[in-house]
């Protein structure tokens, strides 16, 4: 027969435990209030979640969004061209998990740390709600901003970005070069894609045109880009100019942009960057590839007599 102590027992545990321990007892209602207030708990403890993975992707974001760059202007390398592709398949993913909060980050002035990295990653997105926010950044005054603003439209290559807004921030003087220079990025990258083809090609022609020394480098070099892509016969005279330019880069952009622009005019040019005046090897290469396409794919190497005499050949 049971002690009292341990009726006692059986009644404190029926209390504590309530009707999960001891059956018959009453069922307890629920307090609404506590209810709402474990529900908030709740939701503030996964949006602290939330907002911890998404500071913490923004951060991969910006270093991800930095190797592709670095990869890009070196993608005639195989190995940089595949280390891009499979960033890029890593930026999509992710841009699109977060897409309508890098919305939110990229219209946010106060944060313009935050706000560059979403706007660089928005261009990854392919989608037109990224536009708005991207061309507004374009234009800030805060060169960061605007900076991965154009890097943005320059991986977005939506055809509906206006070349005219890029053209007036590529010419603006009073704007640092590396937010210039982006401008032109993306406006090269836009060429082919563009709504208006016909509004890019007066900005490039503007550029080469300029003395030798009249603008950025790497503006001159989108420019002759541009006009090799363009294969207009036309502009080969604005590619034989910057043969001569000091800068081996700007030689190799310029001997490249002759080779697509096809013009029987730009074979004296071109045999100089092959001869032995010419001191770099990528100059020379480049320059041995343009005659190859002028001479309809037949390779005489790096015999400055023996091209010479081809064309001539041809000429008569």
């Amino acid at each position: 027969m049971p002690s009292l102590s341990s009726h006692r027992l059986t009644a404190g545990l029926c209390v504590v435990l309530s009707l999960t321990a001891c059956g018959g007892a009453p069922e307890l209602a629920a307090d609404p209030a506590i209810e709402a207030e474990f529900a908030e708990r709740r939701r503030a403890i996964d949006d602290e979640k939330a907002k911890q993975t998404y500071q913490g992707d923004l951060i991969q974001l910006d270093q991800a969004i930095d190797k592709y760059a670095s990869a890009w202007l070196t993608s005639e390398l195989q190995i940089a061209e595949n280390l891009r592709h499979k960033l890029e398949t890593y930026l999509r993913s992710t841009v699109e998990k977060h897409f309508h909060r890098l919305l939110t980050t990229a219209e946010k002035r106060d944060t313009p740390a935050n706000r560059a990295i979403a706007l660089a990653a928005l261009g990854f997105s392919g989608r037109s709600e990224a536009m708005d926010p991207m061309l507004n950044g374009a234009r800030d005054d805060n060169s960061e901003v605007a900076i991965a603003a154009l890097f943005g439209l320059a991986v977005a290559e939506a055809p509906g970005t206006p070349p005219a807004m890029l053209g007036e921030i590529m010419n603006d003087a009073k704007k640092p070069v590396e937010v210039r220079r982006n401008a032109s990025l993306a406006l090269m990258k836009l060429q082919e894609k563009s709504y208006a083809p016909n509004e890019i090609m007066p900005l490039w022609v503007a550029v080469l045109e300029k003395p030798l020394d009249g603008d950025d480098s790497g503006i001159q070099m989108h420019a002759l880009r541009g006009i090799g892509l363009n294969r207009n016969t036309t502009h080969a005279r604005l590619a034989e100019k910057f043969a001569s330019h000091p800068q081996p880069k700007l030689r190799v952009a310029a001997a490249i942009a002759m080779g697509r622009l096809n013009n029987q005019s730009s074979v004296p040019t071109l045999l100089t960057l092959l001869g032995p005046a010419e001191t770099n090897d990528n100059v020379r290469l480049a320059a041995r590839k343009a005659l190859q396409a002028l001479a309809g794919g037949v390779d005489r190497q790096y015999d400055v007599g023996a091209w010479r005499k081809a064309f001539d050949r041809d000429v008569k």
